[in-house]
């Protein structure tokens, strides 16, 4: 009795199951084949449905638009072969040799190719939804337009392969590798990427909708214009990435490495990035609309043009960020550290600003409408940093440099009296009429310096009206000096000298001077004692309405 059976078609014997046999339109169905020798045989539409061809040879065969539904191919040897639009649904291709074989619009459904060789195969726009691929060696595959949907990829090889356009949505392709894959517009939604290493791959387009993604490996990884809304990654590795454009509306992010990533026109919004790491990142014009960043790195990061508006940003490091022309309105910025930032120009309106550190924060045209302070929110030397940064603009005047300064200040000291940190604002007015005073000493045409010379005097006489210490100062030292000219020109006891330098200085002197001298000095005193009263009165009313 032969080793083969052919149920199904008399007129093939047994003796025709050799290499190079012409076996086209044959029925095969059921036959048992087992380590049938049948390379290079052409078995093109032929029916091998329920076959059993177990560890048979079948490289460089063609099985062009063959039926082997259900067939049994393990440990078969395909390679070369040509399956091009055969059905394959629900076969058994376990440990099979696919490599360099053409699968192009194959039909593999629910097949089993656990532990296949498939390393360079055709697989274009072949249907392997849920298929078991599970420790299957596929690197350099061809698996464009693919049907990978539902399919098992778990610990699969598939480094350089090219999966562009594959519909992957909800494979499981844990701890699978995938370095330098080809993915662009893949549909990964819903995708289990737990451990699976992406590391360089390019998913420029592709779906990533729902998908988690934890201990992924993605340094390097091409997610130009990637969808990746309400994607979970936890533990995942972006350093070096390039997300440029893409889509994170509502994603969760846990402890996810961001160092060295271009996220430039990212969306963000509504995203969790709670501690997230991303110091030095690319951000220009990236949606962080109301995005959870507590507690983020952010330090020395690129965020220009970038929306936070209603962002969460407590206890974030923004130390050094570039943030020009950001939108951080209504934002929450609680002790988060902006020390060093570049706030120029960006819009800081509502934002909650209490117990933050400001440090020679860059605030140029910075917009605080409505922001909220607290006594421990720490913003100082902010003019010395405005300064520092236009002295590199040779455009940019002297003049205009103070300008802005004094611009700054009035922003600043808004705010503050507007939160009841009076004392606050007295200090920021003081800088905003200083830089007003060096202004007009910076004009060129020196048409005002009456006005420089004027300000230098209300800073000597009433420190611009807000401080006591100069009026208190020049008074008493007015008092002290005049008490010596009585006692040592006067021949008065030091005693009465200092009572009638008092007397003298509130009202008038309380009997005619000694001497020519201390009548001219008794009369300066007089004068000059009026003068320090109403200062003194303007600058105690004036203190309190700033």
């Amino acid at each position: 009795m032969s080793e083969y059976e052919i149920p199904n078609d008399n007129e093939i014997p047994p003796e025709d199951i050799q290499p190079g046999a012409d076996l086209r339109d044959i029925d095969l169905s059921k036959a048992i084949l087992r380590e049938a020798n049948l390379s290079r045989a052409n078995l093109k539409d032929a029916n091998l449905s329920d076959a059993n061809l177990n560890n048979s040879d079948l490289s460089d065969a063609d099985l062009g638009d063959a039926n082997l539904s259900r067939a049994n191919l393990k440990d078969a040897n395909l390679s070369d072969a040509n399956l091009n639009n055969a059905d394959l649904s629900d076969a058994d291709l376990g440990d099979a040799n696919l490599s360099r074989a053409n699968l192009k619009f194959a039909d593999l459904p629910k097949s089993m190719l656990r532990g296949a060789n498939l390393s360079d195969a055709n697989l274009n726009n072949a249907d392997l939804s849920d298929a078991d691929l599970g420790d299957t060696n596929l690197p350099r595959a061809n698996l464009k337009d693919a049907n990978l949907s539902d399919a098992n990829l778990n610990n699969a090889d598939l480094s350089d392969a090219d999966l562009g356009d594959a519909n992957l949505s909800r494979a499981n392709l844990k701890f699978a590798d995938l370095p330098k894959s080809m993915l662009r517009g893949a549909n990964l939604s819903d995708a289990k990427l737990r451990n699976t290493d992406l590391s360089g791959a390019y998913l420029g387009n592709a779906k990533l909708l729902d998908a988690e993604l934890r201990n992924t490996d993605l340094s390097g990884a091409y997610l130009g214009n990637a969808k990746l809304s309400d994607a979970e990654l936890e533990d995942v590795d972006l350093s070096e990435g390039n997300l440029y454009n893409a889509d994170l509306l509502e994603a969760e992010f846990y402890d996810v490495d961001f160092s060295g990533a271009n996220l430039s026109d990212v969306n963000f919004s509504k995203s969790e990035l709670e501690k997230a790491d991303l110091p030095e990142a690319k951000l220009k014009d990236t949606n962080f609309l109301e995005a959870n960043l507590k507690g983020a790195n952010l330090t020395k990061s690129i965020l220009k043009d970038t929306n936070l508006r209603k962002a969460r940003l407590q206890d974030a490091d923004l130390s050094g960020a570039e943030l020009e022309n950001a939108d951080l309105s209504e934002s929450i910025l609680r002790e988060a550290n902006l020390s060093k930032a570049n706030l120029s120009n960006a819009d800081l309106s509502n934002a909650d600003l209490r117990h933050s550190k400001m440090l020679k924060p860059n605030l140029r045209d910075a917009r605080l409408s409505g922001v909220r302070l607290s006594g421990e929110t720490n913003i100082v030397d902010y003019n010395e940093e405005i300064e520092q940064s236009l002295s590199k603009l040779e455009e940019i005047s002297d003049q205009e440099t103070q300008d802005i300064i004094a611009r700054a200040s009035r922003e600043l000291r808004t705010v503050y009296s507007e939160n009841g940190l009076v004392e606050s604002a007295r200090r920021v007015l003081i800088q905003e009429r200083k830089a007003r005073s060096r202004e007009a000493l910076h004009d060129s045409g020196g048409k005002r310096t009456f006005q420089w010379a004027l300000s230098r005097l209300s800073w000597f006489f009433t420190g611009y009206g807000v401080q006591l210490k100069p009026v208190v100062g020049w008074m008493l030292a007015l008092y002290l000096l005049s008490a010596c000219v009585y006692w040592k020109v006067g021949g008065m006891a030091w005693d009465q000298s200092l009572y009638y330098s008092i007397v003298t200085f509130t009202t008038a002197p309380p009997e005619t001077p000694p001497n020519y001298l201390t009548s001219i000095v008794a009369g300066i005193e007089t004068f000059a004692g009026t003068a320090g009263i109403v200062f003194l009165g303007y600058v105690i009313g004036s203190r309190n309405r700033i």
